[in-house]
C-alpha cells in the first residue's frame, strides 16, 4: 500500500510539474548548440526550463520559441517522460512486432517515443560502453517476458 501511495504521489507531482508549462521537443538543438528560447526571458520558471533544456529533456519549437501559454500534448508528455527515464529507440530500430496505430504515422516527430512508451519490451543499450558520448539508444531484444506469457 505504501509503495502504491509513493508511486501515485510521484505521478501526480510529475503531472503537476509538467502540466504547468508547455514544451515541444522537435527542435532546439542546432549543430550541437542549445538554442536560447526567445520567449522565456523574465518568465516564472525560466531557470527550470533552461535546466531541462540543458539536460536535453526539452528542446522547444523549430522557430526557437517555447510557447509557455500552450498546453502540453500527449506526444510531448510521453517524450519528456522517455527522456527523463533515458528510454530512447530510433525509428529504424523498432522491430516489426511492435504495435502500430492508425492515428500515428512513422513520419510523426514523436513516433518512436510513442511506440517506446506503449510497447513493453526487453532491451540492451546500443552503445553500452559509450552512453555519455553516443546516447541511450536501445535495441529491443523481445517482448517483456510476462507479456509473452500472457499472449501465449
Amino acid at each position: 500500500m505504501k509503495k502504491m501511495r509513493k508511486a501515485l504521489s510521484f505521478v501526480l507531482i510529475l503531472a503537476l510539474v509538467l502540466g504547468s508549462f508547455s514544451m515541444v521537443f522537435s527542435a532546439g538543438v542546432v549543430g550541437g548548440n542549445t538554442v536560447k528560447l526567445s520567449d522565456i526571458e523574465d518568465l516564472n520558471g525560466e531557470e527550470q526550463i533552461t535546466v531541462c533544456q540543458n539536460l536535453e529533456i526539452i528542446e522547444g519549437f523549430p522557430d526557437g520559441t517555447f510557447k509557455p501559454e500552450n498546453h502540453m500534448t500527449r506526444a510531448e508528455v510521453v517524450t519528456v517522460i522517455n527522456r527523463m527515464l533515458q528510454r530512447v529507440v530510433q525509428p529504424e530500430d523498432i522491430p516489426e512486432w511492435a504495435p502500430t496505430y492508425t492515428d500515428l504515422t512513422q513520419s510523426h516527430w514523436s513516433y518512436a517515443d510513442m511506440i517506446e512508451a506503449s510497447c513493453g519490451h526487453d532491451f540492451e543499450r546500443k552503445y553500452p560502453d559509450e552512453l555519455a558520448e553516443k546516447g541511450y539508444d536501445e535495441i529491443w531484444t523481445g517482448k517483456l517476458s510476462f507479456i509473452s506469457v500472457l499472449e501465449s
